[in-house]
């Protein structure tokens, strides 16, 4: 979260509270829907799947010294608590989260010339 604040969101807090409020509201109905007790997690992921999108070539570390590009973390960091045992339904709700945010803000109208579904309300 930090990287993305001071990164790609340097100088624009106001873009990076409505990022945060456009996740959390998305989390919060599908918790609502899904009967989730716990939002934390997925919050967490949709965030590190903005920044992976992001940088997506960055080299990132895991678990004793694995590097991969950053793109493929999330993916790394659900295989790794299906290994472990944990929930692996946590981690999929926050990378859908995340990446809806990251296609309608980024991908779809500056990379195929869609509309802009997604801007920060001048409130903010």
């Amino acid at each position: 979260s930090t990287r993305l604040e001071t990164g790609a969101f340097d100088g624009r807090p106001a873009d990076y509270l409505f990022m945060l409020l456009f996740n959390w509201i998305c989390i919060v109905i599908t918790g609502l829907a899904m009967d989730m007790q716990l939002l934390m997690i997925p919050l967490i992921m949709s965030v590190l799947y903005v920044w992976t999108q992001l940088n997506r070539d960055m080299i990132v570390s895991f678990w004793f010294g694995t590097r991969f590009k950053a793109c493929y973390l999330p993916w790394v960091i659900l295989g790794f608590n299906y290994i472990i045992g944990g929930s692996v339904i946590n981690e999929p709700i926050g990378n859908l989260v995340g990446h809806l945010y990251f296609f309608l803000m980024f991908r779809y109208p500056m990379d195929l010339g869609g509309r802009n579904f997604l801007s920060t309300p001048q409130f903010l």
